[in-house]
């Protein structure tokens, strides 16, 4: 569904996906409009294009999914807000997408949290429990 939005900005997409992994419990659309936003705001964060890598692997009975990408990274004091509601770093930018991410994955048992330094991207992660 991203497809279009990736070239348009200029984007490379790798994804590093195993051929298969456990299920995880979970609302598809929900986790789908998750990975949407994330594959998205990625997108956004890069500019200048760059390169989105996607790695899924299963580990300790959770499925992790990791959305890494080349844009400018970002501050300590902004990742600290991330997940807020209508906390945004855009100028067009409701500051909803994120903080509805962050609680879709919570409510599913899992969490989404965010490593980033600055000048070297950002890489967002989901951890979800394997379904059983």
């Amino acid at each position: 569904m991203a497809e279009k939005q990736l070239q348009r900005s200029g984007v490379s997409l790798v994804q590093r996906l195993p051929a298969a992994l456990p299920a995880v419990a979970g609302v598809e659309s929900q986790l789908k409009q998750v990975f949407l936003n994330l594959i998205l705001n990625a997108a956004e964060a890069m500019t200048a294009g760059g390169t989105l890598i996607i790695t899924a692997c299963h580990e300790d009975e959770h499925v992790y999914l990791e959305f890494a990408d080349t844009g400018p990274g970002l501050s300590p004091e902004i990742q600290e807000r991330l997940f807020e509601p209508f906390f945004t770093t855009k100028a067009d930018g409701s500051g909803l997408g994120l903080a509805v991410s962050h609680e879709i994955v919570a409510n599913h048992g899992g969490a989404l949290t965010v490593q980033s330094t600055p000048g070297e991207g950002a890489t967002f992660t989901v951890r979800l429990p394997v379904n059983g």
